[in-house]
């Protein structure tokens, strides 16, 4: 997964905030059903919620924090 951040100052952020950020992304995985993951509808779901999550941390906007939640791979066991 790759968060992309509103410019470079942010992106720096992120990898100080590294481990809540893994945390939170954790707890919106398992917060979510197999069966909703599998769906292209349930992926884009998640990647919104983890957003709107990551941002909240920071108490910033998509303009100016995450802008995008990428997936380049995913896996259900």
């Amino acid at each position: 997964m790759v968060l992309k951040p509103a410019n470079p100052e942010f992106g720096q952020q992120l990898v100080a905030y590294k481990p809540q950020i893994q945390h939170t992304i954790i707890q919106l995985l398992c917060a979510n059903s197999e069966e909703s993951l599998r769906t292209e509808d349930g992926k884009t779901e998640l990647a919104e919620n983890i957003q709107k999550a990551i941002n909240s941390i920071f108490h910033v906007r998509n303009k100016s924090g995450v802008r995008e939640v990428l997936f380049t791979q995913f896996m259900i066991a």
